[in-house]
């Protein structure tokens, strides 16, 4: 098992001391881009909540996406308050 792990590379970044490389994410970015615009014109942190949590629902897994979208939200919470 060690040596296909070897052959194919992943060997590598276990000895660095890092996690197993991430694919490709499958998210679209338009989509995305709207959900940060939704978070950005909500007008009531009622609406702000909704349109977070579908956003943060839609990043998956991705944590760029999910930092993104958090970061967006806590400016626009911000704003509102």
């Amino acid at each position: 098992m060690t040596k296909g792990l070897a052959l194919h590379g992943l060997s590598l970044y276990i000895y660095a001391g890092e996690d197993l490389p991430e694919g490709e994410s499958d998210l679209d970015v338009n989509t995305m881009i709207d959900h940060l615009a939704a978070i950005d014109s909500a007008s009531t942190l009622e609406e702000l909540k909704n349109v977070y949590t579908v956003a943060y629902t839609a990043c998956g897994a991705d944590k760029g996406w999910e930092k993104k979208v958090i970061d967006t939200k806590d400016k626009r919470k911000g704003a509102l308050k």
